[in-house]
């Protein structure tokens, strides 16, 4: 079993679901992608804003693809992996 295919079945056996953020210099967006949550696909304008929306959204992703149980009343923990790129410019000598 590959390395990266048993670290992604202990972090959901631990209940933590991973989150890919990225930053749209284009349109000045962070939106989110997951394997873990089917259908999770969000915008923000704010990486804070993003991770309210994801804490909305998860649970009830969750539950809809019957990965868990609306009755487990269990904490929800979930990473978000933010990818931004920028660009640095030489100073003047």
């Amino acid at each position: 079993m590959r390395l990266a295919t048993k670290l992604n079945r202990e972090h959901l056996k631990m209940n933590e679901y991973q989150v890919k953020a990225h930053w749209d210099e284009e349109a000045k967006v962070w939106w989110s992608e997951s394997d873990d949550v089917p259908g999770l696909c969000v915008e923000a304008l704010t990486f804070e804003e993003l991770e309210k929306r994801l804490s909305d959204l998860i649970p009830d992703l969750l539950i809809l693809n019957h990965i868990i149980e609306e009755s487990d009343n269990k904490p929800i923990r979930f990473c978000v992996l933010a990818e931004k790129y920028s660009t640095a410019s030489m100073r003047a000598a």
